[in-house]
Formats: structure tokens, C-alpha cells, sequence
């Protein structure tokens, strides 16, 4: 402002020097102040004076050079009011400059102290993230380590299973082949039970011709036995017939010893003649006795013979049914052995096949358990696990914008202290810096998350977006426009390579193109565009800002 009072100053001199060298008579001064109609006037009156003779070449060039310096009069007095009034106009807003940087100064501590107590709850707010980042991290590393155990307990159940299973098919082939050999027995049994029956229907019919032969043999003995005491009998018989012959011939003698007989030849002739009749008699008698005996005797023998024979043939079947008889009760002995082992057996493998069908049902039953108790488990780790990386990825994210709103805060920070000259005591802890070159005055903005009575509510967040992770750069004004005097701009460095996918639209709505690396903040209330986010690619959440009264800045964030 002293420049331009020195270039007015300058000028009006420079005029007033050339006016007063000039041969004219007509003198302007800025003191004089001659309004333009004055000089238009005058300059009719002389150019009708002039017009009324014909004027020579010098004089025209005279006329010439006055009409020059009247035009250049009117515009320096123009000049000069122009002056004047930016003199008041100047004066005015040294005052209002005063008193707004009065004003601003004792704004600039408010909010000082505003976003320190902001910064120190963003510090505490990251420290706590932090200490949840190193927990979750712990967490997740036992997540993982438990969700491998779990893997390998599977693995290991699996393999039992299969073993199980593989014990299973060999058990059901041994029951297979012992259902085999079963059938097998059962046909031999049933081949033996027929061969018994059968033998049993023989050793029946050999008992029943035991018995009959037994019959037969008591008959013939009883015979015998008669035979035998019928020869007896007539042993007996003939010797008591001789000893009654013996008798009546001793009584014969004896009565012939004791008769007289009255004549020699009539008891000679008798006596001859019973001599002659018991010799006979005993002849024959004897004759009939020997005969008998021998018929007797021939008879008997036969039939003992026969008998004998008879005997000999049953005696020798007999020991040879007795013989089969042991045998075939050996065999079936040895068969009934063998059918009671082969069903023991049976019953055995039967047994053995049940509690393994049995065992591998419990098993597995409590291996399906088991494993829907570990997949079941197992999911649960991994709905935990989700659940903590979202967490995590949640707290990154808000570390990264506290870390994007503190380092914006310090650019504003830094942009006041620089634009009102004040020197503040740098924080414990060393923080990114950004040089914010502000030279507009910007509204008083009051603590973050602060809303008044009666404000609208918060705006929705944009939908979730994969980007890359970068330092950000905000170029925009409190209304989003380019031409806005309370413009601000954030400088910052990027990492990585970054995409922009819009800008913000200007308060009369036209969408300005924003230049390489660049991202428009709205600090007035126009809307913030979607899909300016710049987040890492596991994390995208989006930003809005908006104003919530009397210039408040707000910041809105949640998880997409």
C-alpha cells in the first residue's frame, strides 16, 4: 500500500512539472480538481474561437497538443480520485486488518489449544491402537498356531479313520471268509449229521439183527439145553432100565433059585429061553439105545455145529458191526468235535465281528464328533481369525486417518503459527511435518466430533475401494472451489503410485480437474467426493467432510 501512495505521489508530480513547463496558458492542477464537463465546455468555447478563422499548421499543432494534455488531465484526475478512494479503502482495511489479526491471534490460541487437546487424544487414541495392533497380532499368531494344531489333530483323526476303516474291510473280508468256512462246516455238518443218521439207521438195523441173532442164539441154546437134558434123561432112562432089567434078572434068578422047577427039562428049556429072550432084549435094547444115542448124538452135533457156525458168523458180525459201530461213534464223535469247534468258532468270529462292527461304529461315531467338533472349532478360529484381521485392518485404518487428520491438523497448525508469526514449543514426540501456505484468513473451526443443537446429521460414507497405500495430498478450498479466497492447500509426499478417481465439485457445482497427486477437501460444506480414499488394498474406507455450523469442521469415518 505505501508503493502505490509512492507511484500516486511520483505521478502528480511528474504532471504538474510537465504542466507547467507547457507554453498554454491553461494550467491544470490536481489541487483544482476541474470536473470533466468544465473542460469539455472550455474546450468547445476554444475549438468555436479557433474555428472561426482558419488556423495555421503550428497552431493546429498547437490545438493538437492542448487537446492531448486536456485528455491527459481528465485522466489523471481519474487517476488521482481512483487513488484517493483506495487511500480510504486502504485505511479501512489496515483498521479491519488490525482488528481482524487482534481477532485471529486470540482465535489462533483457542484453536491452538483445541488441537493439542485433539492431538494428544489422536497420540493416546494411536498408542491404544497400537498396543491392540501388538494384542491382535498375538492373538492372531496363536490363532494361526492353534488352527495348524487343529489341522494336524484332523489329519491325524483322518489317518485314524482311514485305519479304521481299512481295519473295517479287513475285518468284514475275515468275516467273509469265515461266513465262507461257516457254510463250508454247516455242509459238512450237514453231510455228517446224514452219514450218522444213516449210520444210526444201520447200527439199528445191526442191533435189531443182534437182537434176533441173540434170539436165535438163546433158542438154540435153549434147544441145546433140552437136547441136553433130553440125553440126559435118557442116559438116565437107559441106566434105570438096565438097572430094572439088572433087578428083575437078579429077582428072576433069585425066583429061580428059590422056584423048584419039577422038571430038569422044562426049567432048562426055560431057562434057555429066557436067557435067550433077555439076551435078545438087552441086544436089542442096547441096539435101539446105541442107535438112539448115535442119532441123538448125530443130531446134536449137527446142530451144534450149526449153531456154532452160526455163532461164529454172528459173533464175527457182531464184532464187526461193533467195530463199525466204534468206528462210525468215533467218526461222529470226531464230527460232533469238530461241528461243536467249527461253531464255537463261528461263534467266536461271529463275537469278534460284532464288537469290531460295534467298535467301528463307536468309532466311528466319536470320529464324526470329533471331526465335526474340530471343523466346527475350526471354523470358529477362522470366523475369529476374520473377525480380528477386520479388527485389525479396522484399527489400521483409523490409525492411518488419525495419522492423515493429525498431520492435516499440523499443516494447519503450522499454517497459522506462520501466517501470525508465533512461535510454538515443538511436542515431545517427533511428527511429520507440512508447510501449509495460507495467506487468507480462515474461519474459526472448532474440536472435531463436536456437533451443535439442531445440526443436520452426518452424510453417508462412501462405498468401499481398493488403493494403494500412500501419504496423502489434499488441494482444496473451504468450499471446495478454486477461486474460494479462504483456499487452503496441504503439500505431502506419496509412496506409492496413486490413482484419483474425481475431485471435488466447486460451490457453483462445476467439477474443477485436479492436478497429479492431488485430493480436494471441502472445509465449507460442500460435499466430498466418492472414491477419493487412498487406502491400503486389504482396508477402503471412505471419507466425508462437511461443515456443521459456523464453519465447523467434522470428520466422519466408518467401516464399509
Amino acid at each position: 500500500m505505501t508503493s502505490r501512495h509512492a507511484i500516486g505521489k511520483a505521478l502528480s508530480s511528474s504532471f504538474e512539472q510537465r504542466s507547467s513547463s507547457s507554453s498554454t496558458s491553461l494550467r491544470i492542477t490536481p489541487s483544482r480538481q476541474t470536473p470533466p464537463t468544465a473542460m469539455a465546455q472550455q474546450q468547445e468555447v476554444l475549438d468555436t474561437s479557433l474555428s472561426a478563422t482558419e488556423p495555421s499548421p503550428m497552431r493546429k499543432k498547437r490545438i493538437e497538443e492542448k487537446e492531448e494534455l486536456a485528455h491527459l488531465n481528465d485522466r489523471f484526475l481519474e487517476y488521482i480520485q481512483q487513488v484517493r478512494r483506495m487511500k480510504d479503502v486502504n485505511i479501512h482495511l489496515e483498521t479491519e486488518l488490525h482488528t481482524v489479526r487482534e481477532q485471529l491471534g486470540k482465535e489462533a490460541e483457542s484453536v491452538k489449544q483445541l488441537y493439542e487437546a485433539e492431538l494428544s487424544d489422536a497420540r493416546t487414541l494411536i498408542d491404544e491402537t497400537a498396543k491392540e495392533k501388538a494384542r491382535q497380532q498375538i492373538l492372531n499368531s496363536k490363532s494361526v498356531a492353534r488352527i495348524d494344531e487343529l489341522e494336524a489333530e484332523l489329519k491325524a483323526v483322518q489317518g485314524r479313520l482311514d485305519g479304521l476303516e481299512a481295519q473295517l474291510a479287513a475285518a468284514e473280508r475275515a468275516a467273509a471268509s469265515s461266513e465262507a468256512q461257516r457254510r463250508a462246516m454247516a455242509d459238512e455238518k450237514n453231510r455228517f449229521q446224514k452219514q450218522a443218521k444213516d449210520l444210526e439207521h444201520d447200527v439199528a438195523e445191526l442191533q435189531a439183527q443182534i437182537v434176533s441173532l441173540r434170539e436165535s442164539m438163546e433158542a438154540e441154546t435153549l434147544s441145546k439145553v433140552d437136547l441136553q437134558n433130553n440125553i440126559q434123561s435118557l442116559r438116565e432112562e437107559l441106566a434105570f432100565r438096565k438097572k430094572i432089567y439088572e433087578e428083575e434078572l437078579a429077582s428072576l434068578h433069585s425066583k429061580l433059585e428059590k422056584t423048584t422047577v419039577e422038571s430038569v427039562d422044562l426049567g432048562h428049556l426055560l431057562d434057555s429061553r429066557l436067557e435067550a429072550a433077555i439076551e435078545e432084549l438087552r441086544d436089542k435094547s442096547e441096539t435101539e439105545i446105541a442107535q438112539y444115542k448115535l442119532e441123538v448124538e448125530a443130531t446134536y452135533k449137527d446142530k451144534i455145529a450149526i449153531l456154532e457156525g452160526q455163532s461164529k458168523k454172528d459173533v464175527t458180525a457182531i464184532s464187526r458191526i461193533n467195530t463199525e459201530l466204534h468206528r462210525m461213534m468215533s467218526s461222529l464223535g470226531d464230527s460232533s468235535s469238530e461241528i461243536s469247534r467249527l461253531q464255537k468258532s463261528n461263534e467266536k468270529m461271529a463275537s469278534i465281528l460284532r464288537s469290531k462292527e460295534e467298535e467301528l461304529v463307536s468309532a466311528r461315531q466319536s470320529h464324526t464328533e470329533e471331526v465335526s467338533k474340530l471343523v466346527a472349532e475350526l471354523r470358529g478360529l477362522r470366523e475369529s481369525y476374520e473377525t480380528k484381521i477386520r479388527e485389525y485392518e479396522e484399527l489400521m485404518d483409523i490409525r492411518i486417518q488419525l495419522d492423515q487428520e493429525i498431520a492435516t491438523y499440523q499443516a494447519l497448525l503450522h499454517e497459522e503459527e506462520t501466517r501470525l508469526h508465533i512461535t510454538v514449543t515443538p511436542p515431545r514426540e517427533k511428527r511429520r511435518s507440512l508447510r501449509v501456505p495460507m495467506s487468507e484468513p480462515v474461519p474459526k473451526r472448532p474440536r472435531l466430533h463436536q456437533q451443535q443443537q439442531g445440526s443436520s446429521p452426518s452424510p453417508p460414507l462412501p462405498p468401499r475401494g481398493s488403493y494403494r497405500s500412500v501419504t496423502w495430498i489434499h488441494r482444496g478450498s473451504l468450499c471446495g472451489s478454486r477461486t474460494c479466497p479462504h483456499r487452503l492447500r496441504v503439500w505431502g509426499s506419496s509412496r506409492s503410485n496413486t490413482r484419483w478417481r474425481g475431485a471435488a465439485k466447486s460451490c457453483s457445482g462445476s467439477t474443477p480437474s485436479p492436478s497429479s497427486r492431488e485430493d480436494t477437501l471441502s472445509l465449507c460444506g460442500a460435499p466430498r467426493p466418492r472414491g477419493l480414499s487412498t487406502l491400503p488394498p486389504t482396508t477402503s474406507y471412505g471419507r466425508q467432510w462437511r461443515t456443521g455450523g459456523a464453519g465447523r469442521l467434522e470428520r466422519r469415518q466408518s467401516l464399509n
